[in-house]
């Protein structure tokens, strides 16, 4: 057979119909449902469990698979060959195709790992029911690869957010209210090259090439990257900053006055709309699927949505490239340190350190950092956190080729690193040198009556639906329909699948927590009307 015919049903021996495509049989000429059959019966199902079938074809085998799996597990189909992708859209059963949980996907798959279902899955599992993978092999693997991605990013979020979530949106409401005096300006595109830098040891073999080279690129530093930075007298265009804490506003000391743009989160800390001086530009993470933050997204606030990237210096990435059609060049982005130094000289770790040392104790804490008890170098929970940031930053940067890795260190991004020469050779094209010079570009500045009128609708209409919860408590409304509206109230319970069960304890919860925010939204627009 033409390996272009298109695939045919043939009727085989038993009963049944097989399918014959570029010369191979995809399922047994003889009785073709009793393997795919055989298989789900020997099938141990689990609770909250994706199980992926490559190559549906004909369905065999999934209506007893969606019968089996619990009601917590879900079954998604793959097809990698479009004109097998449009065969079994026609010919997989209606039951199946219909199914709650069920859905197909065709190659290309989505690039975000997208996998059509809400909430996440403890695990997937592959179950073959054809021999159609074999004609794939290699898109079924990356496939795989990019749903466990996707598994593992879903509960990685998650935890942040049982951890985090409360206090991102409590600073969300704080910064609200500082916005007026932000001096906020709209973001705008830049030109020409853009080196981002991080904080780790790396920078510390770039300064000198930033310094020589500063007139023909930009310079996009990551919070911590600024004293480094400053103290060598490099100044940064820009500085991203994306920490909810308060413990990074040490990192704008070594700037004093002086006045950088910052792009800065909504979610940050409240400090950094107050205490560092310069322009802001903003930004809203959208760190989890919420009506708050479909809110305020239709607010006429200048803020780039992003996703959650986690880690700022993937941010300052995601941003270069996102801002500039120019060459992006990496240095300082490390997720990784040599024994005895965990950042580049300047940075307020080994700043401290030094300040510590006497005769008998040299950088005590970043030797500690480097040798943590038990003498695993990066070992436990941060060696696992720095990975998985390096491993969002190679997806970041994946398949463009505008990005260039200078460091002399750090963990692999999957990038060519090039040297410095090199660096500068591309510098060398008139047309992209030449583009960075001048000072940054910066959108208009935002009247401070325009965003003062935007957070007080928005603080105005969040008081009154929050009131609307309360009566709901009372036994005066729909409560189960309020909390489902407020999910941003109960977003980082650990428990979460227990609040649609609204017993007594959630809703005490509820109680305490409504009360809360009742409170904060009203300090928020006291704060506004000072502002």
């Amino acid at each position: 057979m033409p390996e272009e015919s298109p695939p045919r049903v043939a009727e085989a021996a038993r009963g049944g119909f097989s399918v014959e495509y570029r010369g191979r049989c995809l399922y047994s000429r003889v009785a073709p449902r009793e393997g795919p059959e055989r298989i789900v019966r020997d099938l141990e199902p689990l609770p909250e469990t994706l199980y992926v079938v490559p190559s549906p074809l004909l369905g065999y085998g999934l209506p007893s698979l969606l019968d089996k799996i619990p009601e917590s597990s879900a079954v998604l189909a793959l097809e990698a060959d479009p004109v097998l992708a449009a065969f079994s859209r026609s010919r997989l059963p209606p039951e199946v195709t219909g199914h709650p949980r069920f859905r197909f996907l065709a190659c290309p798959f989505p690039a975000d790992g997208s996998l059509g279902f809400p909430g996440g899955f403890r695990r997937a599992s592959e179950v073959r029911l054809s021999a159609g993978r074999a004609l794939h092999p290699e898109a079924y693997d990356a496939a795989l690869r990019t749903v466990d991605a996707e598994l593992n990013r879903y509960w990685r979020n998650r935890m942040t957010l049982v951890r985090m979530g409360r206090l991102w949106i409590r600073n969300i409401f704080r910064n609200l209210a500082r916005l007026p005096a932000a001096g906020l300006r709209e973001p705008a595109d830049w030109t020409g090259p853009v080196a981002v830098c991080g904080a780790g040891p790396s920078l510390d073999g770039a300064c000198d090439w930033l310094r020589s080279e500063r007139g023909r690129l930009r310079i996009l530093a990551c919070d911590t990257a600024l004293g480094p930075l400053v103290l060598r007298g490099i100044r940064p265009d820009a500085v991203v900053c994306l920490e909810g804490q308060i413990h990074n506003l040490k990192d704008f000391l070594p700037a004093g006055k002086m006045e950088i743009p910052v792009f800065v989160d909504l979610s940050s800390h409240p400090s950094v709309f107050h205490a560092v001086p310069g322009p802001k530009i903003l930004t809203l993470t959208r760190f989890e699927d919420l009506g708050l933050l479909d809110r305020l997204e239709r607010l006429p606030l200048p803020a780039l949505p992003v996703p959650p990237l986690g880690s700022v210096g993937v941010l300052a990435v995601h941003l270069a490239r996102r801002l500039t059609d120019g060459p992006v060049f990496l240095t300082g982005l490390d997720f990784s340190f040599p024994a005895g130094t965990t950042h580049a000289k300047g940075a307020p770790a080994p700043r401290a350190d030094l300040l510590r040392e006497d005769r008998f104790h040299k950088a005590r804490g970043q030797w500690s950092a480097s040798w943590p008890t038990g003498g695993s170098r990066a070992a436990g929970g941060a060696g696992i956190i720095m990975e998985t940031y390096a491993a969002l930053l190679a997806e970041e940067v994946r398949g463009d080729s505008r990005v260039f890795d200078i460091r002399d260190s750090g963990l692999p991004l999957g990038l060519d690193r090039i040297p410095l020469k090199e660096a500068s050779a591309l510098l060398d094209d008139p047309r992209i040198g030449a583009a960075a010079s001048g000072p940054l570009p910066l959108g208009r500045s935002v009247p401070r009556e325009d965003l003062r009128s935007a957070a007080e609708s928005f603080l105005e209409v969040e008081a009154d639906r929050l009131e609307g919860l309360l009566s709901a408590l009372g036994g005066r409304g729909d409560l189960a329909a309020r909390v489902s509206e407020f999910d941003w109230i109960h977003s980082w319970f650990p428990d979460g699948e227990r609040v649609r069960e609204l017993g007594p304890d959630v809703r005490n919860r509820l109680l305490a927590e409504a009360l809360d925010w009742k409170r904060r939204i009203r300090e928020a627009r006291t704060g506004l009307e000072g502002s």
